[in-house]
């Protein structure tokens, strides 16, 4: 990222933003600019020249990639919502619904309380989608149910680019549950059968550790001696988003992966770009290290091969 500072930018106006600052510096460094390279440079942003000249005044007062993400009257403006409004009176009786079953319960059973109450006060019902969010959005303030330490793998609701084209990341994480600490992470393949019984090794005696089978390579059996439950990946993900809610701090996470959107449709601005690779991985990083800290957790062990870049 060119040690540019992107901090409060929107991680898919990451590489606009970048070009913008690129292009600003280049009008900066001409010594007298003329009338033709304002024309020539806001040309290259797509921006008429008084968009182009707020950008080159934000940046030359502020130097700040913030200021840059959007330009002229928009400047500042928050992303538009990409759902239909909820009624004030549904998303209230969605709220306490969720309050008095609480986030962990079963949605099916909250979405029957949410449609009998939304019908006595004929108001149309949030969809299952807006409850489900809800929920997940509850279930990072409340006690999760959960115990010991879970290992799943889970997709990442960010677009990026591959070689075959846009895809959503996927990340391998062993959460300790009393806390939602991530003592483990892995964003490519990775020996979660050996990484998984060093975290059993290493836990409390009565600390359960369940990983989902897949990550395992040895029998069920064998696993087990060393202290490592086998569970579906289904089994995992739900534990985890007990644990965890929606997701690690800005970054929500996929527990359904057949509900997942396409990546593409994650593009809703004209400024969004896909991140790279590795803007990818920074960004999840740093998050998941963020989110220990909050905990008073030590950073995570990140073990598959690829990651060796350290958190900004």
């Amino acid at each position: 990222m060119n040690e540019l500072n992107l901090t409060g930018v929107d991680p898919l106006r990451w590489l606009e933003v970048q070009r913008r600052v690129s292009i600003v510096q280049d009008y900066l460094a001409i010594p007298l600019p003329t009338e033709m390279d304002q024309k020539r440079h806001s040309a290259r942003l797509g921006l008429s020249i008084n968009q182009f000249m707020a950008l080159v005044r934000a940046w030359r007062d502020y130097g700040s990639a913030a200021r840059m993400a959007a330009s002229g009257a928009h400047r500042g403006a928050p992303r538009k919502p990409s759902r239909l409004t909820l009624h004030p009176k549904a998303r209230e009786v969605a709220a306490r619904a969720i309050e008095e079953m609480g986030p962990t319960a079963a949605l099916p059973k909250i979405m029957h309380m949410i449609s009998e109450r939304c019908a006595a006060l004929d108001v149309k019902t949030p969809s299952r989608a807006t409850v489900w969010n809800m929920a997940m959005t509850a279930r990072q303030r409340h006690e999760s149910g959960e115990t010991g330490i879970v290992i799943g793998t889970c997709k990442v609701r960010l677009p990026m680019a591959t070689e075959n084209g846009l895809a959503l990341p996927a990340l391998t994480i062993a959460v300790r549950a009393n806390d939602g600490a991530i003592l483990a992470a892995a964003m490519e393949a990775a020996d979660w059968q050996l990484a998984s019984m060093t975290i059993a090794s290493a836990s409390p005696g009565d600390t359960a550790v369940r990983a989902d089978m897949e990550l395992l390579t040895r029998t069920p059996s064998d696993s087990i001696r060393n202290g490592v439950l086998p569970i579906l990946g289904a089994q995992a993900r739900s534990a985890i988003s007990r644990i965890l809610g929606r997701g690690i701090g800005q970054i929500r996470l996929i527990y359904q992966p057949t509900k997942a959107l396409a990546p593409e449709r994650l593009l809703t601005t004209k400024e969004d770009r896909p991140l790279s690779c590795a803007d990818a991985r920074t960004l999840i990083m740093a998050t998941v290290y963020r989110h220990n800290a909050a905990r008073s957790a030590r950073d995570a062990s990140w073990i598959d091969a690829a990651t060796t870049a350290k958190p900004a």
